[in-house]
């Protein structure tokens, strides 16, 4: 989500006349509100130039304390993560076996019928609009900032880029509780049945036959491998994120992106059914080996004539993380402080 207010026309008539390309794939005409909470809070708008930075202030602080959140932060990027957290047993995926020398260049793991197992992976939706100059740490969740959507994007590129290197994501794919991991006894085998509120299978003579015991978290850590996480965007589609007020405007933009993938935009693919390819291709085709290759960004693309395709995507540099230090060191321990804070308040 972005909070959206409007367009600033006269720029936006100004951009599309002189540089049309640019004007329709990167636009700087958008108008944003600033200081959205998830909680009642309204968007500071109308307070005056001292006010209205006073006001922020106490906002960012409050979120730091984890009193609220940023709207925008939260939709796009914090809850997600916390989800992600929450269901990570279920995400992480069991060793089976040694991994072959024969594939050891593809990075598989093999199951025992000779089968590829492939590591369960997360898909970070981020964007083109991911610009480096729109996050700034000072403002982790983007309330002060005017382009507070474009931040939360630029900070899912650092995520999603950064983890290899960054100490906290061994704490965000460590699961909080002990699961029952035995696949076998997800699903009751033959003339038993499971009765998961009392903890026990039963046979077809209703004898009581005791469940195993929870594996340890440390356990469970050993004997399974954590998700890929990948980055992708969809190029430029039209959606309904952003509003217009007439439908002759919604045709209009339309028409601008056709000529604009018609005079060489790799990016306008013309419908969100064509934008899903890379998120699609991520997720169902890309070895693992090309899963973890670092520093990559998956595009939806298209040729002149609407031909989807996937296309590598350069990122702004400074995501990394690095040895304990850099940007997305910092990026993911904030991540991982947020998160317990939350949780301690949530099972308060």
């Amino acid at each position: 989500m972005g909070a959206f207010t409007g367009i600033d026309w006269f720029k936006a008539i100004w951009e599309i006349v002189t540089r049309f390309l640019a004007a329709v794939t990167s636009p700087s005409f958008k108008m944003q509100a600033t200081g959205v909470m998830t909680t009642a809070h309204k968007s500071i708008v109308e307070a005056s130039d001292q006010g209205k930075h006073d006001a922020q202030k106490a906002q960012v602080d409050a979120a730091a304390d984890g009193e609220e959140l940023g709207a925008v932060f939260c939709a796009n990027v914090f809850g997600h993560y916390y989800l992600l957290h929450e269901i990570m047993a279920l995400l992480r995926t069991p060793k089976i076996g040694e991994i072959s020398s024969s594939n050891q260049d593809n990075n598989d793991n093999n199951d025992n019928n000779g089968q590829v197992r492939k590591r369960s992976r997360i898909i970070w939706v981020s964007s083109l609009e991911a610009y480096r100059h729109a996050f700034n740490m000072d403002d982790f969740q983007g309330i002060r900032s005017p382009i507070s959507y474009e931040a939360s994007k630029r900070l899912t590129d650092i995520l999603a880029l950064s983890y290899h290197d960054a100490s906290a994501y061994d704490s965000f794919t460590k699961p909080e509780q002990q699961l029952h991991l035995q696949q076998q006894e997800q699903q009751p085998q033959q003339g038993q049945i499971h009765t998961e509120s009392q903890g026990q299978i039963r046979n077809q003579d209703q004898q009581t036959v005791p469940q195993s015991q929870s594996q340890s978290i440390d356990s469970i850590v050993r004997s399974t491998q954590p998700p890929l996480l990948l980055l992708v965007h969809p190029g430029i589609v039209a959606t309904s994120m952003f509003e217009l007020p007439s439908i002759v405007l919604v045709w209009a933009t339309m028409l601008m992106f056709h000529v604009a993938r018609l005079v060489g935009s790799p990016w306008h693919s013309g419908s969100t059914y064509k934008g899903a390819v890379a998120p699609i291709w991520a997720a169902l085709s890309a070895s693992d080996h090309e899963a973890e290759e670092r520093g990559k960004k998956y595009g939806s693309g298209s040729d002149r004539w609407a031909v989807e395709k996937v296309i590598n995507t350069e990122v702004e540099a400074g995501w990394e993380a690095g040895d304990g230090k850099g940007l997305g060191e910092e990026v993911w321990m904030e991540m991982e402080r947020l998160r317990k804070l939350w949780r301690r308040r949530i099972e308060k």
